[in-house]
């Protein structure tokens, strides 16, 4: 009798822990054939200007993962070392009230006007008439990528950009955009006096120590972030960012992700420059690292089709080579036609449902 009550009671106190083991095996197996969403290698980001108009519920949507703010030399350091944060942190405030991360490019492009006073050379030069994304005949006025001042400023607003931003956990990443974005020449666009008078002044081995420079300094200030770099050509040069690449990955290693600007139904511009072989070196790193990219303009107000083709072509296309980061224009993001389409991306993009 004895026997028999103990037995019973052994077996019920058994029970809890067939049905813990019971569980945890439906879990397993609800998790291997269901699909995930790993938002860790998959990012929808919404491309944002400092000064333009922001809609903070344009975070709310659950087919964008961040913001992608451009923010300009200007409105950071309108004056010499007086640096000024504080619209960044308002909008870094605003991705991480949302649970949503921020990639910062801070952009050297129409620099502050005291650069020059400090003693950077101003170069200045003629749009063409036939440039796509600028009014011809418009003056500009930029630095030579190579220039010492310039350099030993941007140096020091990066060692500060840093110093902000390096420890903020909402912050995934930065764009080293110095000596220049996408590597390109001011005004060196062919065919133009301006690319055969850069032709003169242009030094390979100049430039690329100019690039090295900025790398050391990015890493310095941003030792724990993703680093992106976007390859370009330079003047008739499409493997002068081979270089900038493999020393960039000597020193960021995994944290070094590609980035391009121009996609479009087709690829990117510099699939049909030269060779290709910037587009092929895109596609090659998609294989071994994080490639991102952003849409050339937004399809909402884009009555030349410079994205030649449809929004969802276009970002069928970025996945085509590999791409797993995107930043798409606000206005598109934000367009009630296109919020199906974005959000099939998505799934499609990380493969999971949201």
């Amino acid at each position: 009798m004895n026997k028999k009550i103990t037995t019973n009671i052994s077996a019920y106190c058994l029970l809890p822990t067939f049905n813990i083991l019971f569980f945890v095996i439906v879990t397993i197996i609800v998790l291997l054939r269901s699909p995930v969403c790993n938002a860790r290698d998959n990012y929808v980001f919404v491309l944002q200007g400092l000064n333009s108009s922001f809609n903070s519920s344009i975070l709310d949507r659950n087919f964008i993962d961040g913001m992608a703010l451009q923010i300009g030399w200007r409105d950071v350091e309108r004056a010499q070392g007086k640096y000024n944060w504080q619209r960044v942190d308002q909008l870094v405030a605003e991705a991480k009230s949302r649970n949503k991360r921020i990639t910062l490019h801070l952009l050297p492009l129409h620099p502050p006007e005291w650069i020059f006073t400090a003693g950077a050379e101003r170069y200045c030069f003629t749009m063409p008439a036939r440039s796509e994304f600028m009014r011809g005949g418009r003056e500009l006025c930029e630095i030579l990528p190579w220039d010492p001042v310039y350099l030993e400023h941007w140096s020091r607003l990066i060692a500060e950009f840093g110093k902000h931003y390096n420890n903020n956990p909402t912050v995934l990443a930065v764009s080293v955009t110095a000596p220049a974005p996408e590597m390109v020449l001011p005004g060196a666009i062919p065919g133009t006096q301006t690319f055969l008078d850069m032709q003169k002044r242009f030094n390979k081995d100049v430039y690329l120590n100019a690039w090295k420079q900025m790398i050391n300094a990015y890493q310095r200030a941003f030792p724990d972030k993703i680093k992106f770099i976007a390859p370009g050509m330079v003047l008739f040069d499409e493997f002068f960012a081979d270089d900038v690449i493999r020393y960039a990955q000597d020193h960021y290693g995994k944290k070094l992700w590609l980035f391009n600007a121009g996609l479009r139904a087709d690829g990117v511009p510099q699939k049909s420059m030269g060779t290709g072989h910037i587009a092929s070196r895109l596609e090659a790193f998609a294989k071994e690292g994080v490639l991102g990219l952003q849409t050339i303009w937004n399809a909402t107000d884009d009555p030349g089709n410079r994205m030649r083709g449809t929004l969802p072509d276009v970002l069928k296309k970025g996945m085509q080579m590999g791409a797993s980061y995107f930043e798409i224009y606000a206005i598109d993001v934000q367009n009630p036609e296109l919020q199906t389409r974005l959000a099939d991306f998505k799934r499609l993009l990380c493969g999971c449902e949201l």
